[in-house]
């Protein structure tokens, strides 16, 4: 709009005219980060307690989309929180390997992958071991930064990867451990994991329902059903 015809206006004119626009200048901002969010975040509920102390059962977390997070390819780093797809197909080869009887399968409900969240501690390329609640990378001693729950050595589990012997990484790929050492199904069950399969990063807790929350409860039943 022209200056002369500001000048045209009255003062009430011209205070709507400014409310207008003001709006305007809000709205597509806002809208604009709307869509992102949408797009490039989304929300995942916590079943177990295998990432204790970090995040607890109930918990529910905001995930930046793999795409978003780790653009163009980019490898996650060292500490990263990540979400994954665990193939029923995977899994079915970790219990072959520990020798447990497979589950049976519904010929109409077909397993569909898990959403499996854990922390990256070894990157492509390196030897990775995790013994006696220490982490080696090519056979050095690694400080974590952050509190984990200590394994039970007296009371060990059959861990076939990067526990007995240091595992080398291949490329393309990362080593993930739960923090919680003493509880949780990770790469020492079933190995390396490929970024293929990564679908997001752990960003922030978003809420605790607790022990008796509905997705809590509905986790517990499935469970028990298992």
């Amino acid at each position: 709009m022209a200056q002369h015809d500001l000048a045209q206006m009255t003062p009430n004119e011209r205070k709507q005219l400014f409310r207008k626009r003001f709006r305007k200048w809000i709205t597509l901002p806002f809208a604009l980060f709307l869509i992102l969010f949408l797009v490039g975040f989304t929300f995942h509920f916590i079943p177990s307690e295998s990432m204790e102390p970090l995040l607890k059962k109930g918990d529910t977390t905001l995930t930046m989309r793999g795409w978003a997070a780790f653009p163009l390819g980019r490898m996650p780093a060292r500490g990263d929180v990540v979400l994954f797809k665990f193939s029923p197909e995977r899994r079915a080869k970790m219990d072959e390997e520990l020798g447990m009887l497979p589950e049976p399968v519904d010929p109409a409900k077909p397993p569909r992958p898990e959403i499996l969240i854990k922390r990256v501690v070894g990157l492509a390329g390196e030897t990775v071991q995790y013994k006696n609640n220490t982490l080696f990378i090519n056979g050095e001693k690694v400080s974590e930064p952050y509190p984990t729950v200590p394994e039970d050595l007296n009371n060990r589990a059959a861990f076939l990867y990067g526990s007995d012997e240091p595992l080398k990484i291949p490329e393309g790929e990362v080593f993930v451990l739960g923090d919680n050492r003493n509880n949780s199904e990770d790469g020492r069950f079933w190995g390396t994991l490929p970024h293929k399969d990564i679908v997001g990063r752990f960003v922030a807790i978003m809420r605790h329902e607790g022990a008796e929350g509905r997705n809590t409860q509905r986790a517990n039943a499935a469970e028990v059903k298992d």
